[in-house]
């Protein structure tokens, strides 16, 4: 079996080639990536959506929750988890992080607007969910919706999050949003811009 890293994640090009490697990857995902490279962002993610939130925040939804990580880190009894990778859910599943696991192609995922909070800390990124995707968070959360993502800082940059964002906050569909730049992994600077680096971004759904 082929080797599986970040870089090769980032090359995927179809929801079906996603679920295959990711597949694949998922039994030493925590070994070979997570505990690896130090990886942090579920933790940044975690305690951005742990400062802000309140009772009415829930239920949180993680989106492309992998492994589990990220509902580890939240440590929350009403954390429901989607990925398309089964093998990924199988794995979460096991972590004990999750009160319910859905295997959805987020790319077209239904509305929802049940959940009062929306996290996510991996899936934003190079070959994976652009600015198109903020769409997607925007119908699966209420008003008032508390959501916090990861997106990969050169994929910020370069796939134009900032003016979705500013579009979308001009239009009275999200607060304005909180930025924060951090390392994502850990003994690591951040330049605030470079592949290595997570902008952590926080705003309140105001419409669907």
């Amino acid at each position: 079996m082929a080797a599986h890293d970040r870089e090769g994640a980032w090359r995927l090009e179809s929801p079906s080639a996603h679920r295959t490697y990711y597949d694949e990857w998922a039994p030493t995902y925590e070994e070979t990536f997570l505990s690896a490279t130090g990886y942090r962002v579920p933790e940044d993610v975690a305690r951005v959506f742990l400062e802000r939130s309140g009772p009415s925040d829930s239920p949180v939804a993680d989106l492309g929750c992998g492994t589990g990580a990220l509902g580890r880190a939240l440590g929350r009894a009403d954390v429901e988890g989607f990925d398309i990778s089964p093998g990924m859910l199988d794995q979460a599943r096991s972590s004990g992080a999750y009160r319910d696991l859905h295997c959805v192609d987020l790319t077209s995922a239904e509305p929802a607007r049940r959940f009062g909070g929306i996290v996510s800390s991996g899936t934003f990124t190079m070959g994976h969910l652009g600015p198109e995707g903020l769409d997607m968070v925007l119908g699966l959360g209420r008003r008032e919706a508390l959501v916090v993502i990861g997106v990969n800082a050169r994929h910020f940059a370069e796939a134009g999050f900032a003016p979705a964002l500013a579009a979308l906050m001009a239009t009275g569909r999200i607060t304005d949003p909180d930025v924060e730049t951090v390392a994502s992994y850990a003994g690591q600077g951040s330049d605030g811009s470079d592949e290595n680096s997570t902008c952590l971004v926080a705003f309140r759904i105001l419409s669907a």
